[in-house]
């Protein structure tokens, strides 16, 4: 029983057949020497006796220990003492802390009775430990045991506690070896161990200690409390440190033999071990503080996280949160015993000094609504609350940002990013220029390119331009993806800048803006335009000019482009749910061509419709495709050892003299060995017109002419059992063929 006040755990200890004589003024005095030294916690060992339980004529015999387990004495004797003292007598009970008691141990004839106890009631004891156990007391037969005395027949039954923090031990003694011939190697403690942990049912697996033939002093060490007492030190430095110590081992016997009295036993009041810190170094990461060596146990271990060495008020987990406060600071872990039967620390090396998290990337999607002429009335679209604004690159002067948008802006740059926080360093940021607005720079007309690639052309009038601004330009956004127009073509009187649309993204709005330069290098800006391929073909359909039966074809090649757009939006997996067409009507889905009627395909492939002399050859086209993210690009491939000076040239006769596209190398990028050109030379109304490729070097054919048409494309993958391609190809073919028809209508 502890001296000192308070509560402890209990220990309950079954004494072998020779009775509980002389055990506790032992255990007494040894427990006191090892937990005064540091290597055991105090705690309240509780000897039950054992003796006549079944009313036979024998001195603690095997039924005795046996019945006092399956009889339920231990889960009683349990429940005793978690009862509150009654008596004077009982006083002794107030020292015991009733939510800590799970440990039964015993030697000889007591070990076998804990290792039943252990089995019988696991959800009690959670620690067992079997003191050299009785050969007479265990299994059965089948496994190896003696056929009168078992309390198990069934090796599944040996099952244990399978909490996590379970301390499971069985120890034997060499010199028992001799006494127990008929079991061998070293006795009934073997036997146990072995099957015990062969068994997959048990969770936690015992641990071994192995006690030496002799002690320190030469003397034999045969089955006795000379060995127990030796086991039971081991088992409670198991308990106190989560570690088995070795009797074979020259250090751990040294200390073992000092413990039973033969040598100074060195007293454990030093903490040793060493602390590292592991984790991600950034903010809303934790750092963990990693002890390992330590000689206390770990459930017993204090941490306090400290900064530039100053204690951290309630930072005592295992872990830290590293937060804005940390900036600029480094932290360290200092690791303490709690229970003070150590003294020191352990800290951790430092860390680096925290700076801040890089910021995020400059925003994307700002929009501007301009200034008209001379006024202070420009906005900035799309910010958020979190970042500011500048007109100066270096954010000598911010604003903050207080909604989703910047207003009341004078014509000019401003400068945008996210603004820094405690924890975060500003982003990278982006410039807008707010404009002036002149509503004569304006999108006067727009209109669509049906028969070539499919396109949307933006007309502004000449007359907004010239005199006063030049280098214009038109900015296109689509899908929050903007692209600047600066190519433009004279017709009549406007500038025609031209935007292709991709046939899967017939159905988005595109949004234009016209800009310009006036003479003083100030951009200026005109009126928003918004568009789409699919708003287009449905204000044709609706317009009753063109409702008469001579514009039949016109109508049909409507429908059919829209179909088309269904099926590349199909084909590549694109707003599936919105398709082009969805807005068509039956009468209008009628104009279209008959879906019913099967498409005709032909072939005109050839890959050698002309060939050159071996010595001339300094190329090959060896492939041809359809590349089927434009309208009408068709893919030659080919291999050369020196393409830099060559050029693929694209004729549309059979004599290969009137040529309708050249692509230079510099056109041609690598792609599995092979360099490609993408010729966009036909339009939709000629899918079915034959043409032909050939690499020249100046005026010299260097390669093969290879024969090739979009139909042939068509038609080569027809019937190749991928339908969603089969469908595109249908609906591409007719809306060539419309495209042909209106063509030739016209």
């Amino acid at each position: 029983m502890p001296k000192a006040d308070g509560q402890y755990p209990v220990i309950i200890f079954m004494h072998g057949s020779g009775g509980p004589s002389g055990v506790a003024s032992s255990i007494y005095k040894k427990m006191e020497k090892w937990v005064s030294a540091g290597y055991a916690d105090p705690a309240v060992v509780v000897l039950p006796e054992i003796k006549y339980l079944d009313s036979r004529d024998t001195t603690y015999g095997v039924f005795d220990f046996e019945e006092f387990v399956s009889l339920g004495r231990c889960k009683a004797l349990v429940e005793y003492l978690k009862a509150p003292a009654k008596t004077a007598e009982e006083a002794w009970k107030n020292k015991i802390d009733v939510s800590n008691i799970d440990t039964i141990v015993g030697a000889s004839m007591g070990a076998s009775a804990a290792l039943y106890a252990g089995i019988t009631h696991p959800a009690i004891f959670k620690n067992v430990g079997a003191f050299s156990p009785s050969q007479l007391f265990y299994m059965p037969p089948s496994l190896g045991g003696d056929p009168n005395y078992h309390w198990t027949t069934d090796s599944a039954k040996l099952v244990f506690t399978d909490v996590e923090d379970a301390h499971l031990m069985i120890g034997y003694g060499k010199g028992e070896a001799d006494q127990f011939s008929n079991v061998a190697p070293y006795g009934a403690a073997n036997r146990y161990y072995s099957t015990i942990n062969s068994n997959e049912s048990n969770k936690n697996k015992f641990l071994m200690y192995k006690a030496p033939a002799k002690a320190a002093d030469g003397t034999d060490l045969p089955h006795g409390y000379n060995v127990f007492y030796r086991e039971f030190f081991c088992y409670l430095y198991y308990l106190k440190f989560g570690k088995m110590l070795d009797g074979n081992n020259a250090e751990d016997a040294a200390l073992i033999e000092a413990a039973m009295g033969f040598g100074e036993l060195p007293a454990l009041n030093v903490l040793t071990g060493t602390v590292t810190l592991s984790g991600k170094a950034a903010y809303s990461f934790a750092l963990k503080a990693i002890p390992s060596g330590y000689n206390c146990k770990e459930s017993d271990i204090a941490y306090q996280w400290q900064r530039d060495g100053v204690d951290l008020s309630g930072e005592t987990n295992y872990y830290h949160l590293i937060g804005a406060a940390d900036v600029g600071h480094r932290l360290r872990c200092v690791v303490t015993d709690k229970t003070g039967a150590y003294t020191g620390s352990i800290v951790s090396a430092e860390t680096d000094v925290f700076v801040k998290a890089d910021g995020p990337v400059p925003p994307a999607g700002l929009t501007v609504t301009p200034c008209t002429t001379g006024l202070k009335n420009g906005i900035i679209h799309n910010v958020t609350a979190k970042m500011e604004y500048s007109a100066s690159y270096d954010f000598s002067e911010t604003t903050a940002c207080t909604g989703t948008e910047i207003t009341n802006l004078a014509p000019g740059t401003y400068f945008i990013r996210v603004a820094e926080t405690e924890k975060v360093k500003p982003g990278g940021a982006v410039y807008v220029t707010v404009p002036e607005l002149d509503p004569n720079l304006q999108i006067a007309k727009k209109a669509l390119q049906l028969q070539d690639t499919i396109a949307i052309n933006f007309k502004v009038p000449k007359s907004a331009i010239s005199g006063k601004y030049h280098d214009p330009y038109v900015k296109v956004t689509q899908n929050n993806a903007t692209e600047t127009i600066a190519d433009y073509k004279e017709e009549g009187d406007y500038l025609v800048f031209t935007y292709r649309v991709a046939p899967h993204q017939m159905g988005d709005v595109v949004t234009a803006v016209p800009y310009a330069l006036n003479a003083n290098g100030k951009k200026l800006m005109g009126e928003t335009f918004t568009y789409s391929v699919a708003e287009y073909c449905y204000n044709m359909l609706a317009k009753e000019d063109y409702a008469g039966a001579q514009y039949a074809t016109f109508r049909r090649l409507l429908v059919d482009i829209l179909r088309y757009g269904d099926a590349a939006q199909q084909y590549v997996g694109y707003k599936t749910t919105e398709l082009a067409s969805r807005k068509l009507t039956s009468a209008q889905n009628a104009m279209g061509t008959d879906v019913s009627a099967n498409v005709a395909y032909n072939s005109v492939k050839d890959q050698n419709y002309r060939t050159v002399n071996p010595s001339d050859s300094q190329a090959v086209i060896e492939k041809a495709a359809l590349y089927l993210e434009a309208a009408v690009n068709v893919q030659f491939k080919f291999s050369a050892s020196a393409p830099a000076d060559l050029r693929v040239v694209i004729t549309d006769n059979a004599e290969c003299t009137n040529v309708i596209g050249e692509y230079p190398a510099s056109a041609q990028q690598m792609d599995g060995g092979l360099y490609y050109v993408n010729a966009d030379c036909l339009n939709a109304g000629q899918m079915r017109k034959t043409i032909y490729a050939t690499v020249m070097k100046g005026d010299k054919k260097v390669s093969n002419t290879y024969r090739y048409s979009i139909e042939s494309y068509a038609a080569s993958k027809k019937d190749g059992g991928d339908g969603k391609l089969e469908t595109l190809l249908d609906a591409m073919m007719r809306y060539g063929d419309s495209a042909s028809d209106f063509a030739n209508k016209k």
